[in-house]
């Protein structure tokens, strides 16, 4: 059987990928809008989710948050704001995902029910190591739906 951690793994390269693509395929022009004026744009989702997977990686290899920015979301959306194209958010999102792979696969058994804080509550090493998959879907199905609002209903 599997080790839950090489499953991790997979899905979360798998989800990189994706992201990757449909974000590579979008026209560039669709890239920096925003649903309603109100919304993050797709370049910065996919930006925020390779931040995000520096973070966590660190969370993970550390098994720690104390060194996190007391401001965690002023921070993440500053940063996220900094990437400015798509060729730079994709590079940074494969990169860091490169990392925390190799950190969840790494990650010994025995850890998996350690707790650690995070900014949502305690929680288990095994939710940590599935916390970039999970947000880099959660973004997935947010960039799907605005390419749904400016007309692009082909699913691939």
């Amino acid at each position: 059987m599997a080790r839950y951690q090489d499953i991790v793994a997979m899905e979360t390269l798998g989800a990189a990928k994706y992201l990757s693509k449909l974000t590579r395929e979008m026209p560039e022009e669709r890239l920096g809008w925003t649903p309603l004026g109100e919304g993050r744009s797709a370049l910065h989702q996919v930006a925020e989710c390779a931040v995000v997977a520096d973070w966590v990686a660190n969370v993970i290899e550390r098994r720690s948050t104390d060194f996190l920015p007391k401001d965690l979301f002023g921070e993440l959306n500053k940063e996220a704001s900094s990437v400015q194209d798509v060729k730079e958010a994709v590079s940074r999102l494969i990169e860091n995902t490169g990392r925390y792979v190799r950190l969840v696969k790494e990650f010994p058994d025995e850890e998996l029910d350690n707790v650690v804080p995070m900014w949502t509550g305690d929680q288990p090493m095994w939710r940590v190591l599935n916390w970039h998959y999970r947000n880099m879907m959660y973004h997935i199905g947010q960039i799907n739906y605005i390419q749904t609002l400016y007309g692009d209903k082909e699913m691939r």
